[in-house]
């Protein structure tokens, strides 16, 4: 209101002390609807709403339908992201700008030419309003700019697009910086908080929280002064205990990452009447030197934060655990989540080395959000997002259905089974048919390191192969052009096969449109013999191993064969999958064996 009223900006007597970012945000929304706390609760529950659509676009780009579903939802329904809502605290807006500029950078790695530069410039000047809102997250610059320089797709580095990026960023911030500049604080002074935050986080007397606010002793100084020592005090203090500092910055890692609930999310998580009036008593009282309070609001306020502190942390004990091994799993298999994990270490390495407060968790949770989904997905629906293998083909998972298959077979009454579909008894018949043909033939295994990817590169987003306990795992995930072919599989050196056996579970199999299996000649262009499983309705591939024979020219299972097979000229099997658009799925082979 002071920079409506008078244009000047300034804080607590400071000039740069606080960055202007959310102040703006509120003189813009308070010269519309005048000195309105609703109407800035009002726009902050449509830029949540915003943020959580557009974190489940931001969860399409690593995980499968269900899985950015699942991260949209966690931030949809998080109690501390709602608890900010109505609260003028920077976090709501904070999380809108990280969730859309990140996302415009993972667009902008799929475009090329002008496209990819406006993305990248976009998602620059996001990063530089970013800043100006909450200084803490220029932790998120470093990797930022190491992927706007790099192609994910593509693996390959550009530096021009990173070029951009920065100076947009520099670009954004450039009046906040010139204004410092002019007013003596130098050329390149984000804000004078820093110095003092380090010396908190850093000295001898921090202790359980990582911090110690009683070390800061201001002085009549020039505010540049006063940050410059702070910040050489710190830092010399960091030179002379290198081991308590690595302590101190463990304690604020696990503090990040662990189940101490946020107190200042605890105070607003049950917004009414009664509790504002209990909170804004303690608030006077404690903070803005108040004689006197009356003792039931003081008590009702400690009341208040405690129960909901306490609901918090129940929440976290449950969260935090699934994060941490989310986050890890998610590190063995950086390649699929180098979009997500860089900026969340970055930030979190950042906080965890120079100073932090739970509250800042909050502008990284929807990051962890992404990786606890997969997770979640890997659980609920048996993929294998974020899990090295699929949930349901775990031997943990595997003996626990057994034994309560075992404990629960008393419980039921017989009921008469379901009669199967025709086609399934087909299936089942020419299975078995081929399995007993298969009795004449001298089967010999084919290694599975010696594979290849087979993919439509136009068509389909990235494939990945991958050793798993007993086999070959190989998953696709497809674009988003439905009008594209979206197959991908791998394929296998054979030379004039007159059989084939394979053990094969399906990953995903609800998004498998067709299987097909076939042989092609030594130019990997002609066709030899082919068999096609069109997946329709029940008949899904299914989620546990199964063996196929595949004899020529007949049918095996729901595998239908195609066109007249020429067994002499094969030199190459390729085992393949047509999936749905904008979807994960995949195959683990078991074992491969040939028939000569």
């Amino acid at each position: 209101m002071s920079w409506l009223q008078r244009g000047h900006f300034s804080s607590l007597g400071s000039l740069a002390y606080r960055t202007p970012g959310y102040p703006g945000f509120l003189a813009a929304i308070y010269s519309i609807a005048g000195h309105s706390w609703r109407a800035a609760g009002f726009v902050q529950a449509v830029l949540g709403a915003v943020t959580s659509g557009l974190l489940v676009l931001l969860a399409a780009k690593v995980l499968s339908r269900r899985g950015c579903v699942i991260a949209g939802v966690l931030h949809a329904v998080s109690p501390t992201a709602l608890a900010y809502v109505p609260v003028l605290a920077s976090e709501t807006l904070a999380v809108f700008l990280l969730v859309s500029g990140l996302l415009g950078l993972a667009v902008a790695q799929e475009r090329v030419g002008g496209a990819r530069y406006l993305l990248s410039a976009v998602s620059g000047a996001l990063l530089g309003l970013l800043l100006l809102v909450r200084p803490a997250g220029v932790f998120f610059l470093p990797a930022l700019l190491v992927l706007a320089i790099y192609s994910r797709g593509r693996r390959t580095w550009r530096a021009r697009p990173g070029l951009v990026f920065l100076g947009a960023t520099l670009l954004a911030l450039s009046p906040w910086l010139i204004r410092n500049h002019l007013a003596g604080l130098g050329p390149a002074t984000l804000s004078t908080a820093g110095g003092e935050n380090l010396l908190m986080g850093n000295n001898d007397r921090a202790r359980l929280g990582g911090f110690q606010e009683g070390v800061i002793e201001r002085r009549n100084l020039p505010e540049k002064v006063q940050d410059g020592q702070f910040r050489k005090a710190a830092l010399a203090w960091i030179r002379s205990h290198p081991g308590r500092y690595l302590a101190l910055s463990g304690i604020r890692a696990g503090r990040l990452l662990g189940i101490e609930p946020d107190t200042w999310a605890a105070k607003y998580l049950v917004p009414t009447r009664e509790n504002d009036r209990a909170f804004t008593a303690s608030f006077l009282y404690s903070w803005e030197g108040a004689r006197s309070a009356p003792p039931a609001l003081l008590d009702r306020a400690a009341r208040v934060e405690h129960r909901n502190a306490e609901v918090l942390k129940k929440l976290r004990m449950v969260l935090a655990p699934l994060a941490l091994l989310a986050l890890v799993l998610s590190c063995l298999r950086w390649r699929n989540y180098v979009l997500i994990l860089l900026p969340t270490l970055a930030y979190l390495g950042g906080l965890s080395f120079t100073y932090a407060e739970v509250r800042f968790r909050e502008l990284v949770d929807p990051l962890l959000f992404i990786l606890v989904a997969g997770l979640l997905a890997d659980f609920v629906f048996s993929t294998s997002e974020v899990w090295p293998r699929p949930w349901r083909q775990s031997n943990a998972y595997l003996s626990a259905r057994e034994t309560a298959k075992g404990i629960l077979a008393g419980l039921w009454k017989a009921e008469a089974p379901e009669t199967p579909n025709s086609a399934d008894l087909l299936a089942e018949e020419t299975q078995a048919a081929r399995r007993q043909e298969a009795a004449g033939y001298q089967f010999s295994p084919v290694q599975l390191t010696d594979h290849s990817l087979c993919l439509r590169q136009s068509a389909s987003r990235s494939i990945r192969a991958s050793r798993v306990d007993d086999g070959l795992s190989c998953e696709i995930v497809s674009s988003s052009d439905a009008s594209a072919g979206r197959s991908g599989g791998i394929s296998f050196r054979a030379i004039a096969p007159r059989a084939l056996r394979l053990k094969v579970s399906f990953l995903e199999p609800g998004n498998i449109q067709a299987v097909s299996i076939a042989g092609y000649d030594g130019t990997g262009e002609r066709c030899r013999f082919k068999w096609r499983w069109q997946v329709q309705g029940a008949q899904r591939p299914p989620r546990g191993p199964q063996t196929y024979v595949l004899v020529p020219d007949r049918q095996s299972g729901h595998f239908l064969p195609e066109g007249a097979s020429e067994v002499e000229g094969t030199r190459e099997i390729r085992l393949l999958l047509e999936i749905a658009p904008n979807c994960r799925a995949g195959f683990i082979v078991h074992k491969f064996e040939i028939a000569t």
